[in-house]
């Protein structure tokens, strides 16, 4: 089953300079990671914090996250190595880590 990811290449084309794409399986597991991410951040956001988020505070976060998003996206979406141990090793801390 092949996934066709083409984000990169199509904000690369919005700004007008070139990015290499780059492995399919990287791309895929950063493209989880980062929804797993942002569902993460909900939920802590929606259940867990007992307080009025304030819109100066949302502007922020969206900001934030934005900078976050885009940074993982270009340079890790553009590396074209294959994922190898120290990556797999990466992703089991990242999981261990959301418990």
């Amino acid at each position: 089953m092949a996934f066709v990811l083409n984000g990169i290449d199509s904000v690369a084309g919005i700004f007008g300079f070139p990015v290499v794409s780059g492995d399919e399986t990287r791309r895929i597991l950063i493209m989880f990671g980062g929804l797993i991410y942002f569902i993460r951040l909900l939920f802590t956001e929606f259940v867990f914090i007992n307080r009025e988020v304030k819109w100066s505070e949302a502007l922020t976060m969206t900001l934030w996250l934005f900078i976050i998003y885009m940074t993982f996206s270009f340079t890790g979406g553009s590396n074209p190595a294959k994922p190898g141990t120290p990556l797999y090793i990466g992703i089991a801390l990242y999981l261990t880590g959301l418990l």
